[in-house]
């Protein structure tokens, strides 16, 4: 291989590389998931609440380890070697929660396209949650996806600890 390849074949590997840490050290973090809108998002300061959109690393074993193998979580740094998740806030502490196979209610109203699927595109069960209805403590708050029906989110999980949460994010770029 000429000596000007071997140059040009380190920078194509280099860039992309060089392009990640960037974004990260600036806070910017690229969705490619259709549970948030798509697209480039920031790290902010700001406090978790209701409506906002958040990064987090899911917890590991169970129903995450099982989603984790079957693809549902990308690859990445959170434990256990899963991607970071995306998700907005739809409840939190004080807020009366409702799960079951009809889907998700907050504070007595129902989520739009909130309804659990039984099987996921591969034909595989999907995790079942039992029905639950409670009050989310200070430390809780119930992740979901206002525009993906088929997201793995709350209605496979629950109610997720806010420790899990590394950031709020805001939309830089969405398409």
């Amino acid at each position: 291989m000429r000596r000007w390849h071997k140059f040009a074949l380190a920078g194509v590997v280099a860039a992309p590389l060089a392009l990640g840490a960037a974004a990260k050290a600036l806070g910017l973090y690229w969705n490619t998931s259709p549970s948030i809108p798509l697209g480039l998002y920031r790290a902010t300061s700001e406090l978790v609440r209701v409506g906002s959109y958040v990064l987090l690393c899911l917890p590991q074993g169970g129903v995450f380890e099982q989603a984790y193998r079957r693809g549902y979580l990308g690859v990445g740094v959170c434990p256990g070697g899963a991607g970071y998740v995306m998700k907005r806030v739809m409840a939190a502490h004080g807020d009366h929660v409702e799960l079951d196979d009809d889907g998700v209610r907050v504070n007595g109203q129902p989520l739009p396209d909130s309804a659990p699927v039984r099987f996921d595109g591969a034909g595989r069960l999907m995790p079942h949650l039992q029905a639950t209805s409670a009050t989310l403590a200070p430390d809780q708050v119930l992740l979901m996806s206002d525009r993906f029906a088929l997201s793995f989110d709350a209605r496979y999980f629950g109610p997720t600890s806010r420790r899990q949460i590394k950031t709020v994010i805001r939309p830089v770029f969405t398409y």
